[in-house]
């Protein structure tokens, strides 16, 4: 199930928290405005995404970790960026982890300087050749698509990984499916040359990516 919703930073108030009845950590409550404002809309979606499975609960956050630790049975996913937020979340007898990620399109007088922290070489080489206008898409893509392989692996695997430590094999632009490849070792599982589907949906301001793996795997 996945829950969306946008919201206006200044309409924002702490009160919203107990409007919602969703509990305000000290950790956030120190916080700047729009990630106190974030993260509740992000919990607002999670829950709703989770009572639609049946599962009346809240995943719960702990200071330092960038992961939710979701309620036992289920599994899911968060994001935000810049005026929404959204949670992917599903019963784990059905699929075995998640991943989910919103970003705006990055501003095309970036693209050049962030580039090549984000794509590998060969990712670099195709996206070299694209037109300016194009640019900012491929880039973005790319990197909200690597978020989210993060976030499907790394509670799988207890383990940080990088930008470059995956690429974009493939390009389905009918099916909106970029296939990124390993190519390194995480795991007896997930090893060097594992390949996962990461699905795009492009929006006027952001783009939305997201995949999983099911409880078979």
């Amino acid at each position: 199930m996945l829950s969306i919703t946008c919201f206006d930073l200044s309409q924002y108030s702490d009160a919203d928290y107990d409007r919602y009845g969703i509990n305000l950590p000290t950790y956030i409550e120190r916080a700047v405005k729009k990630r106190r404002a974030e993260y509740l809309a992000a919990r607002v979606c999670a829950r709703f995404a989770l009572q639609r499975v049946g599962i009346d609960a809240l995943p719960q956050s702990i200071q330092g970790e960038r992961r939710p630790h979701w309620p036992n049975a289920s599994v899911g996913s968060i994001t935000h960026s810049d005026g929404i937020a959204a949670s992917y979340a599903t019963a784990s007898s059905y699929v075995r982890s998640m991943g989910l990620d919103i970003e705006k399109w990055i501003d095309v007088n970036k693209v050049e300087r962030l580039a090549p922290a984000i794509l590998t070489k060969n990712e670099l080489a195709y996206w070299n050749s694209l037109s300016v206008a194009m640019k900012s898409n491929w880039l973005t893509r790319i990197f909200s698509a690597k978020e989210t392989l993060f976030k499907l692996l790394n509670p799988l695997v207890g383990q940080s990984f990088y930008f470059h430590d995956a690429e974009v094999t493939e390009f389905n632009s009918q099916r909106n499916v970029l296939t990124l490849t390993l190519l390194i070792h995480l795991n007896h599982e997930f090893v060097t040359g594992y390949r996962c589907n990461i699905h795009y949906c492009d929006m006027p301001r952001w783009v939305i990516t997201h995949g999983l793996i099911p409880a078979s795997v």
